[in-house]
């Protein structure tokens, strides 16, 4: 991926990864915590209420008999005429229908339960005197996640049982083996878990692109200092990054405004605005090397000398001969603009690149000329007609920039020698 390799870009990613990793460790460990917490509470309340239930669910089936309240008589339970021992059924109803495990004590013995042994049978005939003696005996309701029964662990919920006239002969009880709930817990935690999960893996999608836009402004703008630390000023930062509201934008118009304030310094002429002769050769450079790639992309190499330009400064001034200068410069730039580019050499000498073969390239210089033929500089009282002199080379593989610029100024002088306004190639 681009963006890896970009370091901003890693930093963002790994912190982010990071950061979602610990957040997804901490949430589903505090999660957890907080699902037992709320389980039990529910499971609590849920097993209370279901003790009660027990009670009363005997009481109204033993309405028939016209008592419909527990007493105990010889160490057993009894409602009514029955024993509850010998009731089963309601308390296996009871469990049928919830899912839980019921006991109804007599003091602290297990008169009646749901709960079997390793055999199978009902786990009765047994003692919970601590609960007994401690809680239920003084009219106290108990709860714990600690009970064992039978070597299984439960939580459950103790109710005191009372007699019509008020004394507590016994307990009704209403529990849940604690793996049912731990398996409830896990499935609650697991379900959050792929929830937060996913909800991560959007916030990690989201990031992502955010980074990939911020790395691409980051490259942008790189790439443009890049460019001009290696004196290119002429290449363009996009307007999207300059049009930007926010910092990127900010740093990109300060940037763009540096590039133009260092161009004109280091690249342009002062007079004319046309890149000066080092930055030409800058220029230069690059067509020559596209030129020598596999492909190869031509150019012609020309020089121009304004005619006769000593007896314009001469006749007029020198400052008639700037005004000279910076005409032709503008027609020079306009027209060949959409070829190449054009450069003040030294003196009254451009130089013009066209970036295409030497046939269309001089048709193209043929035009400029009579341009510049037919064009009259306007100063003080003084209307100045100008010609020019051309000299025009293609480049050809594998000669270098010297010999190019040797053999287009030897044309330059072919033509000076021959009459002037003229081009030569």
């Amino acid at each position: 991926m681009k963006i890896l390799r970009n370091s901003v870009g890693r930093y963002f990613i790994v912190f982010t990864f990071s950061f979602i990793i610990i957040l997804s460790t901490v949430f589903r460990l505090v999660s957890t915590s907080a699902l037992r917490q709320t389980q039990e509470a529910e499971q609590q309340k849920h097993l209370a209420t279901m003790a009660r239930e027990l009670v009363y669910v005997y009481e109204m089936y033993a309405k028939q008999s016209g008592r419909a309240t527990f007493y105990t008589n010889e160490g057993k339970l009894y409602l009514g005429s029955e024993k509850v021992e010998d009731m089963p059924a309601l308390i296996d109803r009871m469990k049928e229908m919830s899912g839980l495990e019921f006991t109804l004590f007599v003091g602290s013995k297990r008169e009646l339960t749901t709960i079997m042994d390793e055999t199978g049978k009902r786990y009765v005939n047994t003692y919970n005197v601590l609960v007994w003696e401690n809680y239920i005996s003084n009219g106290k309701p108990y709860y714990a996640n600690d009970i064992e029964i039978g070597n299984k662990q439960y939580c459950g919920y103790y109710i005191p049982i009372r007699s019509a006239e008020g004394f507590i002969i016994g307990m009704s009880f209403a529990g849940v083996p604690m793996k049912e709930l731990n398996t409830r817990v896990s499935e609650l935690s697991k379900n959050m878990t792929l929830i937060a999960t996913a909800a991560c893996v959007v916030a990690a999608i989201v990031i992502l692109l955010l980074v990939h836009r911020l790395t691409k402004r980051q490259k942008v703008i790189t790439t443009y200092m890049e460019e001009i630390d290696r004196g290119e000023f002429n290449h363009e930062m996009p307007e999207w990054i300059t049009k930007r509201g926010d910092e990127y934008g900010t740093m990109g118009r300060i940037l763009v405004n540096m590039n133009e304030s260092l161009d004109g310094k280091v690249q342009r002429d002062n007079l004319t605005g046309l890149y000066n002769r080092g930055a030409a050769m800058v220029q230069l450079k690059k067509c020559f090397v596209e030129a020598n790639t596999h492909d190869g992309a031509p150019f012609t190499f020309v020089i121009g000398d304004i005619d006769f330009f000593k007896k314009v400064n001469d006749t007029y001034g020198h400052n008639c001969g700037d005004e000279v200068l910076k005409k032709v410069a503008e027609i020079l730039k306009r027209e060949v603009k959409p070829y190449g580019f054009a450069a003040r050499w030294g003196g009254e000498e451009f130089i013009l690149v066209f970036k295409e073969k030497i046939g269309p390239a001089q048709k193209h210089l043929e035009s400029i000329a009579d341009i510049i033929r037919n064009t009259t500089v306007h100063y003080d009282d003084f209307d100045v007609k100008v010609t020019m002199t051309f000299g025009m080379v293609q480049y050809h593989a594998p000669n270098n920039l010297d010999y190019v610029i040797t053999k287009a100024d030897q044309m330059l002088y072919k033509g000076k020698e021959n009459g002037r306004n003229q081009i030569v190639s």
